[in-house]
């Protein structure tokens, strides 16, 4: 249970978990056309002809990834951090 502590004191253990589970707070999102076209730019010349939005994966705090379907199969665009 994070935020545990026993007689108002926290465990370290506790803190620890508290801590791991800060460092995996990730959020889904809808890419947009104009930020998939922004990703494919730095990886090729001519950004293809898109059909459909994509979808961020954000790990809060570290950056994101972005993944578009193209051609049957899932395709992860370059990030910066």
């Amino acid at each position: 249970m994070l935020g545990c502590s026993h007689n108002g004191v926290s465990s370290p253990r506790a803190k620890r978990a508290t801590l791991e589970l800060a460092q995996l707070i990730r959020d889904l999102a809808v890419a947009s056309e104009a930020h998939i076209r922004e990703y494919f730019r730095r990886d090729q010349a001519e950004p293809p002809a898109l059909e459909h939005a994509g979808v961020e994966d954000v790990f809060l705090g570290k950056g994101s990834t972005v993944w578009y379907w193209r051609t049957g199969k899932w395709v992860r665009l370059t990030t910066s951090g």
